[in-house]
């Protein structure tokens, strides 16, 4: 009985060392998964404000790059291929510029530019059930968008600015003068409104079409995750741009829908500008709307003195340009498993020549109106 009891109680020992030891190794085994997580965490600390002044400086490059290749009337895309950053040679760097007045402005177009987009997806019958639901949609529920509005520098140095703004004076003292006649909560309420900054209405994001029945058919699919149609409608537009669009920016959708406002050769406009084509001497780019119909590549209305050749001539400029005005440029950059992405976007503005009595070329300011951090 001795020998079964003691037996017993070496038993209950071992078991009770074994289960310490158990507890033991998990908590060992824990101690050291902490700490080898919190060693890498410091490690990108550390690395990562370096990694985040390099971004800045060559994104700082990029822009020099970009107002110098502006001024020459150059190819904006070329700044995202020139090598200056003398960055550390364990940094890789990636330059990605989009030019968004190369595109259509989704959110700066009437109900009629609606439905010349829209035709690339359907009939006509399509493109307007699309452009009455799209409208629709935003005025129950309106989407205001937070970020570019018309360029106030171009309203202000055109005579239409100049006239609108007189306008607007004479209207404004109108409401003003009817307002004293109103209660005084309404006139309180239109004083406290009037300094405030007006923004169209539109998307801040396509995904937000997936809330309208016609678009979340043709643009997603059943699981709702984005479709071809809608890449296509994303490459196409913008969400940021305003008209006039760039035309050494468009693509043959571009051209398309543009081509339904102003009579222009979508093939001979895309030879000229070398769209995919891979020989790089082969692109040109256009100096202004008049060499467009020089080339016999468009008719513009501005080969006449009558009044509706100017007519026409003016309504194409609302319309095309030939330089940019708005371009996003997405900066990424890794250091082995560290990495830092910057998105900026960059409103053109032209500044005065620096050449005096001379009739130079414009310098172009890049002006920042979007800047975010590892967030595309």
């Amino acid at each position: 009985m001795k020998i079964l009891r003691k037996n017993r109680l070496s038993g209950s020992i071992l078991v009770m060392v074994l289960g310490i030891l158990m507890i033991l190794s998990v908590i060992v085994t824990s101690f050291l998964k902490n700490l080898s997580q919190e060693m890498q965490l410091k490690l990108q600390l550390e690395g990562k404000p370096d990694l985040r002044h390099e971004a800045y400086n060559a994104l700082e490059v990029v822009r020099c790059q970009l107002e110098q290749m502006l001024a020459n009337n150059d190819d904006p895309q070329k700044a995202a291929s020139v090598q200056r950053m003398r960055l550390p040679s364990t940094v890789k760097a990636e330059v990605t510029i989009i030019d968004e007045s190369g595109k259509i402005p989704l959110n700066h177009s009437d109900e009629k530019q609606l439905i010349d987009l829209f035709r690339l997806f359907g009939d006509m019958w399509e493109a307007k059930a699309l452009a009455q639901e799209y409208t629709k949609w935003l005025k129950e529920k309106p989407v205001v968008c937070t970020l570019i509005d018309k360029n106030p520098l171009a309203a202000a140095t055109s005579d239409d600015g100049k006239e609108k703004s007189k306008k607007d004076k004479e209207e404004k003292k109108e409401d003003e003068d009817a307002s004293d006649e109103k209660s005084d909560g309404e006139g309180e309420k239109k004083k406290a409104d009037a300094g405030k900054p007006t923004f169209p209405k539109g998307l801040n994001d396509y995904l937000q079409l997936k809330e309208i029945n016609k678009f979340r058919a043709l643009f997603f699919d059943k699981e709702g995750k984005p479709n071809k149609q809608l890449k296509r409608l994303a490459a196409c537009t913008s969400l940021y741009s305003d008209w006039p669009i760039n035309i050494n920016a468009a693509s043959r959708d571009v051209l398309s829908v543009v081509g339904k406002r102003v009579s222009l050769d979508a093939d001979a406009v895309l030879q000229h500008l070398g769209v995919d084509q891979k020989n790089a001497k082969e692109k040109h780019r256009y100096k202004n709307l008049q060499e467009i119909e020089a080339l016999g590549h468009g008719q513009l209305g501005g080969g006449g003195e009558g009044s509706e050749d100017k007519k026409k001539k003016g309504g194409a400029e609302k319309i095309l340009t030939t330089k940019p005005t708005l371009l996003t440029v997405r900066l990424s950059l890794k250091d082995g498993g560290i990495s830092f992405a910057l998105q900026a976007r960059f409103k053109v503005c032209e500044g005065k020549s620096s050449s005096k009595g001379k009739k130079g070329v414009a310098a172009s300011v890049l002006s920042v109106v979007e800047l975010r951090e590892n967030t595309y």
